[in-house]
């Protein structure tokens, strides 16, 4: 009888010490899972932050872009049959000025893969395109008409100072999505001259790779341990 009460007790011990492992074990679970959802919520918030600023000096980059002297002065030298009587300079030097600040601005930002000034009707005078090493200025027969992009007629409803921001879609040229894929947003804004009147738009396109591509690291994920 002594021998069956004391397995009996063992057995007792043994299950108690059992489920107060299992519970520290499920409790210690718990905890790891939270840390993790914490750490995610965490990463998730900064990515968004991170995303929201670089969309906000888009947006300050086009305005910036739209208010420097060559674009007046484009305006002006199309008034003067090619020549700027303001300042003396020609069509084509105004056009050169904004070529070399399109061409600044993105071996700076490194995402810009477009820079371009429309006129009013939709064509295409000022364009250089950056393939992430060189830039290149797109000569004038090569320069398309953008009127049926939907971009173009959104942009051109906006007044001074106002900013489109198209959704995220695969670059085209010339009616035809381009190869390789560029998942693409276009930050697009209004360009007026002194009496008011519409002139055309500036538009940066904005590579978006780098944005698709930002992910989330587990806490410790890529650590020797």
């Amino acid at each position: 009888m002594r021998r069956k009460l004391a397995l009996a007790f063992a057995l007792v011990a043994v299950l108690s010490t059992t489920m107060v492992g299992a519970y520290g074990l499920v409790s210690t679970l718990g905890q790891a899972e939270a840390r993790i959802d914490t750490e995610y919520a965490t990463q998730s918030l900064i990515i968004a932050q991170d995303i929201k600023a670089a969309l906000h000096r888009v947006e300050e980059d086009v305005i910036f872009l739209s208010r420097t002297p060559p674009i007046q002065g484009i305006v002006r030298a199309r008034d003067g049959q090619g020549r700027d009587e303001l300042e003396g300079s020609t069509y084509q030097m105004w056009v050169e000025r904004m070529q070399m600040i399109f061409e600044a601005m993105m071996r700076t930002t490194g995402t810009y893969v477009q820079l371009r000034y429309l006129d009013e009707t939709g064509n295409e005078l000022v364009r250089v395109d950056y393939d992430g090493q060189q830039t290149r200025r797109i000569p004038p027969e090569e320069l398309q008409n953008k009127s049926d992009r939907y971009y173009f007629t959104e942009t051109m409803k906006l007044a001074t100072g106002q900013v489109y921001a198209s959704p995220l879609d695969l670059n085209r040229e010339r009616g035809q999505i381009e190869a390789p894929f560029k998942p693409t947003i276009r930050y697009a804004t209004p360009v007026f001259d002194p009496q008011g009147r519409r002139r055309g738009m500036v538009i940066i396109n904005v590579l978006a790779t780098p944005i698709l591509q930002t992910g989330l690291t587990l806490p410790g994920e890529g650590q020797a341990t």
